[in-house]
């Protein structure tokens, strides 16, 4: 790019030097071809580096999802070959290897199995059964944002589950206890 500028300078320099001589100007044209050329050098520049920022991220991102050892996942591409599936949307290699193993099918081998009904009605089922105790102790202090959590690892779907409970207590009769309401105070914001 230095090279570049410095033509465009040596032209504009020759064409002063051409007319304090009185033999013409400064040739604009070639000037202007110059620096057209060098700011489509420095687009074509801008342009490759923001493509290149977007691509590492993306490919960081998929990498590091990939790498997430908190789950199992061990080896690049784990994250979307174990990814969530079924009701549970089960997720993470070791999670596939040792809910497959409790019901006797080879999830690691075959994780799309996880997406057929009856295997995700068992998964869901084999969950529950694993996180009852939890749950059911968040469920009868009313706290529907740890019950929520033991299901999912976070608050996703809060709003909407804090929402359904509701109804399905009404629906069944059930009161919350004074003391439960007054220990949660849960405030449930939208993302």
């Amino acid at each position: 790019m230095a090279e570049i500028t410095g033509q465009a300078t040596t032209a504009i320099f020759e064409g002063l030097i051409a007319r304090v001589r009185g033999l013409g100007g400064i040739d604009f044209n070639r000037v202007g071809s110059i620096l057209l050329l060098l700011a489509g050098l420095y687009l074509a520049s801008a342009l490759l580096s923001f493509f290149m920022h977007r691509l590492v991220a993306g490919v960081t991102a998929v990498f590091s999802r990939s790498l997430r050892d908190d789950i199992g996942n061990s080896q690049v591409g784990d994250g979307a070959l174990y990814k969530g599936r079924g009701f549970v949307q089960l997720t993470g290699k070791s999670n596939y290897i040792s809910i497959g193993a409790k019901l006797g099918v080879n999830l690691r081998d075959n994780p799309d199995l996880a997406n057929d009904p009856q295997t995700a009605a068992k998964i869901l089922a084999e969950f529950l059964k694993t996180h009852e105790t939890a749950i059911r102790t968040a469920l009868k202090t009313n706290n529907l944002a740890l019950a929520r959590k033991k299901v999912n690892g976070g608050s996703h779907g809060l709003h909407e589950f804090t929402q359904s409970f509701a109804a399905g207590r009404k629906y069944l009769g059930i009161v919350v206890p004074q003391k439960a309401k007054a220990a949660t105070n849960v405030k449930v914001t939208r993302k």
